[in-house]
């Protein structure tokens, strides 16, 4: 599988237009809102979340986002959650970064498995992937797209999760997995993705206007979502649902602390507002249980300046307004700098050199794009392949080398270099290098 690494993510946020947050518009479900143009109405049961990654390093060092929703690795090469979010209490926040993240890391992963994780690219910063919206199991990935690039990335990769082209449905070109139940489609500025087939057709049918949207219909849902803000980071659910195989980690059995439950109906978001270093965050749910005003009056945005709530029988609205002095994480994420050390030659460890047949890698750079593709031209028996690009601190890996096709990495174009090292029954080497001309 193609790693998404976490300081890609970290970058791509800060990396992306200012044009989308100058001002601070928190818009409402109206013409461009995600869940208007992709959820589709239904009878319950419909689980959602949405990440718009574009805020600029130009307007601000805030760069909240990604490091509370992307998930990331661990010294084990394991995928696991970037930020511990334990030591914050008040559900108002963290029912969209905690619950709203891991459903987004799946989202997020599924773009990987595919072989367009790197279309999130800090490179290239008003293209590739902007924002992800994941309805049901269904990813869209939107933004501005080279299709004829798509389109020979999900033809060529590894063959058990390799599409081929079967139609046109307006203006995506539609795909199937040549294994398995996988579908794609794929136009200028949206890429969806699923393996399931029938949610897949009703996300397009959404879109396309020949099936109601979520926003429009006239239920509890359409309520929630007409009285909350979509914000930079949204989560919610037509309850009943059922979370299993939509998280990312262990399911959370009491999501927002216990005070919504996935029987209910909810929404939440967080609009960030990186001039003014604050943020807002909007919760509404039907509590089919029966609503404790007085639980919600002593738990809901307590680490908020200022505070709005509204009971209304078993409906509830809450805002809150926080600041980087009311709230203990971090605004800025700040990476802890690592230390590569470049071998002059390559020498790897006879355990290691024995899994790597002689010309296994070929490097190309792309002067354009500022990154190196390293094609794997042979197979590698190996339990981890990583590539590293020593200056600009990239880094992609895989845990499934076999079959793989290739790995790409950003590099710093004023020079740098690419090491490849292959992991073998716990033991690592460097196998091959690259110096960026």
């Amino acid at each position: 599988m193609d790693t998404l690494d976490r300081r890609r993510f970290l970058t791509a946020c800060v990396a992306a237009t200012a044009a989308s947050v100058a001002g601070c518009s928190r818009p409402k479900a109206d013409a461009g809102d995600p869940y208007t143009e992709w959820m589709p109405a239904s009878d319950g049961g419909a689980v959602s979340a949405y990440v718009d990654f574009t805020l600029s390093a130009d307007e601000s060092d805030i760069n909240p986002i990604l490091p509370l929703v992307v998930p990331g690795n661990d010294d084990n090469g394991d995928l696991a959650p970037t930020v511990n979010l334990d030591g914050l209490r008040d559900p108002l926040l963290t029912f969209p970064l905690r619950t709203g993240g891991r459903l987004l890391g799946v989202g997020a992963l599924s773009l990987a498995v595919v072989g367009l994780g790197d279309l999130v690219d800090p490179a290239r910063p008003t293209t590739g992937v902007t924002e992800i919206v994941f309805v049901d199991g269904v990813t869209v990935g939107l933004g501005d797209f080279d299709t004829a690039d798509v389109d020979e990335r999900l033809r060529t990769g590894p063959e058990r999760t390799r599409f081929e082209g079967v139609g046109e449905r307006g203006e995506f070109t539609r795909y199937e997995s040549v294994e398995g139940d996988g579908v794609a489609a794929v136009s200028d500025t949206a890429l969806i993705v699923s393996t399931d087939r029938e949610r897949f057709r009703a996300v397009l049918a959404t879109w396309q206007g020949t099936r109601e949207n979520a926003a429009a219909a006239d239920d509890t849902f359409a309520t929630l979502l007409n009285e909350t803000d979509t914000g930079h980071v949204a989560v919610g659910w037509e309850g009943p649902v059922d979370l299993d195989g939509y998280t990312f980690g262990d399911v959370e059995r009491a999501p927002a602390g216990g005070l919504v439950s996935t029987a209910d109906d909810v929404i939440g978001s967080v609009t960030f507002e990186p001039t003014a270093g604050e943020m807002t965050a909007d919760l509404a749910f039907r509590d089919v249980d029966g609503v404790d005003q007085t639980q919600l009056d002593a738990r809901l945005g307590t680490r908020s300046t200022e505070r709005t709530l509204s009971v209304d029988g078993d409906h509830v609205v809450v805002s809150g307004r926080y600041t980087a002095k009311t709230v203990d994480i971090d605004f800025v994420a700040e990476e802890t700098p690592k230390s590569t050390t470049v071998p002059k030659t390559v020498d790897p460890p006879p355990k290691v050199a024995a899994a790597v047949p002689d010309n296994t890698f070929e490097f190309t750079y792309d002067e354009r794009e500022r990154a190196v593709r390293v094609e794997f031209t042979k197979t590698v028996s190996a339990d981890k392949v990583t590539v590293t690009a020593v200056e600009s601190g990239f880094t992609n890996s895989t845990t499934t080398p076999e079959g793989l096709a290739y790995l790409s990495v950003q590099v710093d174009p004023s020079g740098d270099v690419v090491l490849v090292s292959v992991t073998v029954d716990g033991v690592s080497g460097v196998v091959a290098r690259y110096d960026v001309p």
